[in-house]
């Protein structure tokens, strides 16, 4: 997956996620969880399966449940404008 539009990217004293897009004026405050996702999904590039890989060896959780969280959450990325897949 990719952005759909550039952002400006936050990350608030708890670890929440802040993306605000310039070009809309829209901006979308997420949990400290999709802060990781979202940190990961930058390593790999957007590729969803390998930051899910990531992000299951850091919270020592089963990749498969890691996988649907993560497939979940790029979907709503994709649903609310912020990123396209590819």
């Amino acid at each position: 997956m990719r952005l759909a539009n550039p952002v400006v990217t936050k990350v608030d004293p708890e670890g929440r996620l802040l993306l605000a897009v310039p070009a809309t004026g829209a901006s979308f405050l997420f949990a400290a969880e999709e802060t990781g996702m979202w940190i990961e999904l930058w390593r790999h590039g957007g590729d969803v399966e390998r930051a899910a890989d990531g992000l299951a060896q850091r919270w020592d959780v089963a990749p498969s449940a890691t996988l649907a969280d993560l497939r979940r959450w790029a979907a709503h990325l994709c649903s609310v404008g912020l990123a396209k897949v590819d």
